[in-house]
C-alpha cells in the first residue's frame, strides 16, 4: 500500500476536506488488505494488482466525493452502528413498483401504510431498465444507469430514496451481476466488433471449448433455455448460463470488475442502502466444475464489499446464493479464515426447512440440518424469510438427511412431488403456474444433470389459476400428513409406523388392486393415497390423526354409505390393545397394529364411501372412546377440526 497511499492521499484531502478525508484514509487503512488480497488472487496473473487497486480506489474516492451531505451523515451513523441491519426492528417488504403503487411515485404516497404495518426495509423487485420483451422478470438488465422507463426515472428513485430515509427505513434493490441483456451497450459494441468489448463477455469461436465445459455444467432451465451457450452470428458461442438474451459477463477481464463497482458507487450516491447482488454464485467458471462458488466468485464479492464500504460505508450487500447449506454461510465471509464479503443473505436452508417439515409434519430434519451448520459471523445476518419470488431449491444435503434418519435424494424428491402436487395427500398444484408465466425464473422439473428438484416455480408477476376448484383445492393441503422417506427410498410415517411391505423407490399415486400397473407398490396399497384406501380398496387401520397404520387392507369398510346423514368420523386413535385404546399423536410410539376398526378424519366427498352393510358405526369406532366435541384441535392437526 505504501507505494499508491501518496497519491490518494493528496486526491483525498484535495477532495474531501479535512474531515471527511481523514475518515476516508481511516477507512482505506483499515480495508487495504481486503482490497488488495483478492485482488491479487483473482487479476494477478492478468495486471498489476497495486496499479489495479490504485485505480479502483481513486474510483472510490471520486464517488466519495460525490456523495451526498445527507447520505455522508447516514455513513457516519452507521459506522458507529455497524450492526444497523440487525436491529429487531428492522421488518422488510418486498413488492414490484408497479404491482404495489403502479409507478415509484405511487410507492411514494404509500410510506404511511408501510409506516403502519413496521416496515423498515423496503426492498423493489429489479427495476433498472430491462430488455424489451421477455425480460427473465426484470433480471435482464439492458442499463444499468436507468430505470425502467414504466415506472419513473432515476431521479423518481433517489426521492423515494430520501424519503425513506427521512423515516428511518432502508431502501434494497436488484444488482444483476452475472450478465447483461444482449441489448446492453457493451454487448451492442461486441457485436460491432469495437475492440476492448468483445472481452466484456465469454465468447467462444466454436463449440470446442462449450462442449468441454458442458460436460459438468447444471442446466438453469433445462427445459425451455437447454444449454448454457448460445451461438450468435458474426460473434461466436456466447456463455448464456440463463436464458439465449442474458450473457455472462466475463470477470476474468479487470474491466468487467471495474464498470460493475462504477454501477454499484453510482447506485449507493442515489440513496440505495442494500444491493442484493443476484446470481452471485455463477461469476467464476472453471473447466471441470459447475462453474458455481468457485473461490474467485467469493474473492470478487470481497473486493467489491471493501471498496463500496470505502467509498459508502452505509451500503449493505445481500447475496442471493440459492446453494447447498454447506455452501451458504461463505457468501457471509464464513470461510476457514474470516473475510468480509456479503453484509446480508437469504436464509434459504432455513426457508426450506419450513415447508419440509410441513409437508413432513416432522421437524426432526429441520433440528438437525439448523443444528449442524455453521453460525453466521457475528458482524452478518441471515435474512429470514418464508417464499420470495423464485423458486425453490430444495436445499436438504445428504448429511443433514441422514442426520434425521432420511435419504437425501428421495426427501428432496418427495418436496418437489408433494408441492407440485404430484404426491398423494398433497396440496394440488395449479397446472397454470408453470405455463402462464412466460417470465418464470424457475421451473417444477429437476434438473435433468444434477436430479435436484425445484418447485413454486414462477415470478411473482405470474397470475394463479382463476380456476375455482384449484382455488378450493389450496386450501385442503394443510390437514393431511404425507410420507416422509427413509434410506433406501421407502416410504414411511414418520412416527415409527411400518409400511407393511408396501415398498419402492418412488410415489406413484394411489392404484386400484388388481390394476394392471408398474407400479411398485402391491396391490391395494398405496403411498399415501390422502391417508386413505383407494376406490375399491377397504379401510386402513389409523395409526395417528389421518395417518395410515398400515398397507393392509382392512376387512371391513368404515365410511357411511355416500349420500348417507350419518356423521361422519372425527377422530383418529390408535388402540394399544383390543380393549383398551390410546390416542396416537405425532412423535410418540405407536401401539400394534390391531386390526379393529378406527375413526378417522372425514373425507371429503370426493374420498370411497362405504358399501351397503358397513358394519361401522358413524362417528366412532368399535371399543373406542367417541368423538371429539366440534370445535376440539386433534393434537397434531393443522387447520379447521
Amino acid at each position: 500500500m505504501a507505494e499508491w497511499r501518496p497519491a490518494v492521499e493528496r486526491e483525498a484531502r484535495a477532495r474531501l476536506g479535512l474531515a471527511d478525508a481523514d475518515a476516508f484514509l481511516t477507512r482505506l487503512d483499515q480495508l487495504s488488505f481486503d482490497i488488495l488480497e483478492p485482488l491479487g488472487h483473482v487479476y494477478g496473473a492478468v495486471t498489476d494488482p497495486e496499479k489495479l487497486a490504485t485505480e479502483l480506489v481513486l474510483d472510490a474516492l471520486d464517488a466519495a466525493a460525490r456523495r451526498a451531505v445527507p447520505l455522508r451523515l447516514l455513513d457516519r451513523r452507521r459506522e458507529i452502528d455497524p450492526a444497523w441491519f440487525q436491529r429487531s426492528r428492522m421488518i422488510g417488504y418486498v413488492c414490484y413498483a408497479d404491482r404495489f403503487a403502479g409507478s415509484l411515485a405511487g410507492v411514494r404516497q404509500h410510506l404511511d401504510y408501510l409506516a403502519e404495518l413496521g416496515v423498515t426495509y423496503l426492498h423493489l423487485m429489479p427495476l433498472l431498465w430491462p430488455r424489451e420483451g421477455e425480460n427473465d422478470g426484470g433480471y435482464a438488465v439492458a442499463d444499468y444507469a436507468a430505470v425502467d422507463p414504466r415506472i419513473g426515472t432515476m431521479a423518481d428513485l433517489q426521492a423515494l430514496a430520501g424519503d425513506l430515509h427521512e423515516r428511518g427505513m432502508a431502501l434494497c434493490i436488484d444488482l444483476v451481476l452475472n450478465h447483461t441483456a444482449r441489448e446492453h451497450e457493451w454487448a451492442r459494441r461486441a457485436l460491432a466488433g469495437k475492440p476492448g468489448y468483445r472481452e466484456m463477455y465469454l465468447i467462444y469461436p466454436d463449440r470446442t471449448e462449450p462442449d468441454r465445459y458442458e460436460r459438468t455444467l447444471p442446466e438453469v432451465f433445462p427445459d425451455t433455455a437447454p444449454g448454457s451457450f448460445t451461438e450468435v452470428p458474426g460473434l461466436g458461442w456466447v456463455w448464456t448460463s440463463f436464458h439465449e438474451y442474458q450473457w455472462d459477463l466475463n470477470y476474468a477481464n479487470p474491466a468487467v470488475f471495474r464498470a460493475m463497482l462504477g454501477t454499484m458507487l453510482a447506485l449507493a450516491n442515489r440513496g440505495i442502502d442494500v444491493l442484493r447482488l443476484d446470481a452471485a454464485p455463477f461469476l467464476w467458471k472453471r473447466m471441470g466444475t459447475d462453474c458455481q462458488n468457485q473461490p474467485e466468485a467469493h474473492r470478487i464479492v470481497q473486493a467489491f464489499r471493501a471498496l463500496t464500504r470505502l467509498a459508502a460505508p452505509g451500503l449493505a450487500l445481500k447475496a442471493e446464493a440459492i446453494v447447498g447449506p454447506e455452501m451458504l454461510v461463505q457468501y457471509l465471509g464464513g470461510h476457514e479464515r474470516f473475510r468480509p464479503e456479503c453484509d446480508l443473505a437469504y436464509d434459504n436452508e432455513l426457508m426450506v426447512m419450513l415447508w419440509s417439515s410441513l409437508a413432513a409434519r416432522d421437524v426432526r430434519l429441520a433440528e438437525a440440518a439448523l443444528s449442524r451448520r455453521r453460525p453466521a459471523p457475528a458482524l452478518a445476518s441471515w435474512v429470514t424469510y418464508v417464499r420470495c419470488h423464485d423458486d425453490i431449491g430444495w436445499a436438504v444435503s445428504d448429511a443433514d438427511a441422514g442426520a434425521a434418519g432420511l435419504d437425501g435424494r428421495s426427501h428432496r424428491r418427495f418436496l418437489s412431488d408433494f408441492y407440485a402436487g404430484r404426491f398423494p395427500g398433497a396440496m394440488p398444484a395449479s397446472p397454470a403456474w408453470p405455463r402462464r408465466c412466460a417470465a418464470s425464473r424457475r421451473h417444477w422439473k429437476p434438473r435433468i444433470r444434477t436430479g435436484s428438484p425445484r418447485a413454486f416455480g414462477g415470478s411473482s408477476r405470474c397470475t394463479p389459476s382463476p380456476s375455482p376448484s384449484a382455488a378450493s383445492r389450496s386450501y385442503t393441503w394443510v390437514t393431511n400428513l404425507p410420507y416422509a422417506t427413509t434410506p433406501g427410498g421407502r416410504g414411511t410415517q414418520r412416527a415409527g409406523m411400518t409400511t407393511g411391505g408396501c415398498t419402492g423407490p418412488r410415489w406413484t399415486g394411489p392404484r386400484r388392486p388388481g390394476a394392471a400397473t408398474s407400479s411398485p407398490w402391491k396391490a391395494g396399497c398405496s403411498p399415501r393415497s390422502e391417508g386413505w384406501p383407494t376406490p375399491g380398496a377397504r379401510c386402513w387401520p389409523c395409526a395417528r390423526a389421518g395417518s395410515p397404520r398400515s398397507c393392509r387392507p382392512r376387512t371391513a369398510a368404515c365410511w357411511p354409505t355416500a349420500g348417507s346423514t350419518r356423521a361422519a368420523p372425527r377422530s383418529c386413535h390408535s388402540p394399544t390393545s383390543a380393549t383398551s385404546p390410546r390416542r396416537q399423536t405425532p412423535g410418540s410410539s405407536p401401539g400394534p397394529a390391531y386390526t379393529i376398526p378406527c375413526t378417522c378424519i372425514p373425507p371429503p366427498a370426493s374420498w370411497p364411501s362405504a358399501p351397503a352393510g358397513s358394519s361401522c358405526r358413524p362417528g366412532a369406532s368399535p371399543g373406542l372412546p367417541a368423538p371429539e366435541p366440534p370445535g376440539k384441535r386433534i393434537p397434531g392437526r393443522i387447520g379447521r377440526n
